[in-house]
Order: C-alpha cells, then sequence, then structure tokens
C-alpha cells in the first residue's frame, strides 16, 4: 500500500483545493487505483526503481553534461527524487506558508492528470535544468542537500519560476515512445546484469550499448 506519509501529502494538496473530505477521497482512490500511484508502492519498490533509471537516461539524453557530472561525482536519482515521483511534488505543501496551493504545484499536478506519470519525467528535468550550473559546481553531496532540500525553500513558489516552468517545460520532449524504449532498454539491462553475475566468463568490467534520441545514440554505462 502507499505510504501514509505520501497519500497525506497528495491528500493534503486535494483538501487545500476542495475543501471536501469525501472528494478528497474519492480524488485520492482514482489517483490510486487509474493513474497506477499504488505500483510505485509495491514491495521492492520496482517501479519507483525503474523510474529512477529512465530519469537518469533522460538526464544523458536533454543534460548531458549534468549526467557526466553526477556520473563523476556518484549522485543517483533515489538521492533526491523519491519524494518527488512519491508523492507527485506534492511534498512541497507542507511548507506553504498559505492555505492556497502554490500555482506551480496546480501546473504540475494538472501535467500529472493529464499526461501521467511522463510529465513527472519533464518536470524533474526541468528542476534539474533550471539548477544545472549551480549543480555542475557541487560535490555530490552539496548536490543532493540542494536537491532533497528544494521543496522547503521558495523554489515551488515562486512566481518567476512558474512562468519560466511554462514557458521551458515544453522543450523537454519526454514522449511516450522515448519512455517505452527506455522501459525495454532497463529489462535488457536488468537481464544483462543477472547474466553476468551468474556467469563468470562474462566480462566484469564496464560496458555500454545505446538508445538512438533523434538519430543520436546515447550510451548506457552498465557495472557490476
Amino acid at each position: 500500500e502507499m505510504c501514509i506519509r505520501d497519500r497525506n501529502s497528495i491528500a493534503g494538496m486535494l483538501y487545500m483545493i476542495y475543501k471536501d473530505e469525501a472528494t478528497v477521497f474519492t480524488m485520492l482512490s482514482t489517483l490510486i487505483d487509474e493513474f497506477g500511484l499504488s505500483n510505485l508502492f509495491k514491495d521492492d519498490v520496482p517501479m519507483l526503481k525503474t523510474c529512477f533509471y529512465k530519469l537518469n537516461r533522460l538526464l544523458a539524453v536533454f543534460l548531458p553534461r549534468l549526467h557526466q557530472h553526477f556520473l563523476e561525482e556518484g549522485v543517483t536519482m533515489d538521492y533526491f527524487a523519491t519524494s518527488w515521483f512519491m508523492t507527485v511534488f506534492t511534498c512541497v505543501v507542507e511548507f506553504a506558508k498559505s492555505p492556497k496551493v502554490p500555482p506551480l504545484l496546480v501546473h504540475i499536478f494538472d501535467g500529472f492528470l493529464t499526461q501521467g506519470i511522463k510529465s513527472l519525467f519533464k518536470t524533474s528535468l526541468f528542476i534539474l535544468g533550471y539548477h544545472e550550473t549551480e549543480l555542475l559546481r557541487l560535490s555530490s553531496e552539496g548536490a543532493i542537500k540542494l536537491l532533497s532540500k528544494l521543496p522547503a525553500t521558495d523554489f515551488f513558489f515562486s512566481p518567476e519560476i512558474e512562468k519560466m516552468y511554462l514557458q521551458e517545460i515544453g522543450k523537454y520532449n519526454v514522449t511516450q515512445r522515448l519512455l517505452d524504449k527506455l522501459n525495454e532498454e532497463h529489462d535488457r539491462t536488468c537481464s544483462l546484469s543477472k547474466e553476468c553475475k551468474m556467469d563468470a566468463r562474462l566480462p566484469k568490467l564496464p560496458f555500454k550499448h545505446y538508445i538512438k534520441h533523434n538519430g543520436k545514440p546515447i550510451p548506457v554505462y552498465l557495472s557490476y
């Protein structure tokens, strides 16, 4: 079942909008059952791990410099993006200074309702792109601290960032076709990793294979 804290974050935002417990319960049930949120909270969170894999790969496609920096610093998506996906970014609600939902969060949630989980990847890329220059200067500890504490800052409450979000979110063209390719790649990667662990004859050094995006090969690095 969904983690109670994460469920309460989503319910809290819905209540701030509708002010009616019955409506909130109905909408939350719909989100869990029909939008697949329950899949993020199954034992061993396989869907969440797949989301992290996809986000890391999308980072290589859209923000390659930052992806390389994270690779060198050992920064992985689970260090900062867990609450983003598990609460659909509603984790920021507890830091709201007024009873109104931050407009940026409304746009993010609307995107989720119309596009599904694809929109969460776009929003994550927007956030990482916005902070790219600063993140490139930070060590792993500094980068993780910045991103994990972001909900408690003014970022999600800024009208300027809301405007920038609406202007720039479209440049992160995360298509369903690309996500399907990454899903297949993830499955192959898991299969190859298991083979390498079981067969001592296979190489133990990192290797790479590719998907293509806009005709350009994007490498994925595997290690054991």
